[in-house]
């Protein structure tokens, strides 16, 4: 079977499993990649929970900016990492508003997908998934993030390499699916490598399993 038969394959007996999956967006380019930086190394509710009291403090980003990091660390501490994370979300408000006059990124929208990518990726700490995660959740784009889950998911299927960067494996993804399932997907493949798909694999009840490289050879 194809990569491209394989992850169609795939697509469909997840939608089986989980139905369509949507994330809401936060209605700001800026509060989503804000988001994205408080989720790391947390779960889903701490760093909402963060965000709320982050936003409940602050109106606006630019009187965040002006509070400085440690005002800032105050209102994310149930995320973990709140040191961290605070200097990298008031460096990301400082870097704005040096570039731009301003703590905002609304105008990306009216950006081409390609360039609203090249801009986000301009500003410090901004990666590729990090990009890819704001243009699909936070404006609709027809893009596929790979992270963690979805990647090893993927490698372990067969569809892509796990030797390859990233960044190169969700372009083949975007050509082989619908764009508009592309984001519900990318929901539905996290969902799979956190219940089954782990570092250490739960293929017996795997939904993927006889259409999975990794697991089929865990049978010989």
């Amino acid at each position: 079977m194809t990569p491209k038969a394989k992850i169609r394959r795939a697509a469909q007996a997840l939608d089986k499993l989980y139905g369509p999956l949507s994330k809401r967006p936060q209605g700001q380019m800026l509060g989503a990649l804000v988001e994205t930086i408080l989720s790391q190394n947390t779960t889903d509710l701490n760093s909402q929970r963060a965000y709320s009291q982050l936003r409940g403090r602050f109106r606006t980003w630019e009187a965040a900016r002006r509070a400085g990091p440690t005002a800032i660390e105050d209102q994310i501490r149930v995320g973990g990492l709140a040191g961290t994370k605070a200097r990298r979300i008031h460096a990301l408000l400082q870097q704005l508003h040096k570039t731009y006059g301003r703590c905002d990124l609304e105008f990306l929208r009216e950006l081409p997908t390609e360039l609203l990518l090249e801009e986000l990726l301009r500003i410090p700490g901004v990666g590729p998934k990090t990009a890819l995660v704001v243009a699909s959740f936070e404006d609709g784009r027809p893009v596929f993030p790979m992270d963690t889950h979805v990647h090893r998911v993927l490698t372990r299927l067969g569809v892509i390499s796990g030797d390859r960067a990233r960044i190169e494996t969700h372009r083949e993804v975007e050509r082989w699916i619908e764009p508009q399932r592309l984001h519900s997907l990318h929901l539905q493949l996290i969902e799979l490598g956190r219940e089954q798909c782990r570092p250490r694999p739960r293929c017996a009840s795997c939904p993927l399993a006889k259409i999975c490289d990794y697991a089929q050879e865990q049978k010989l």
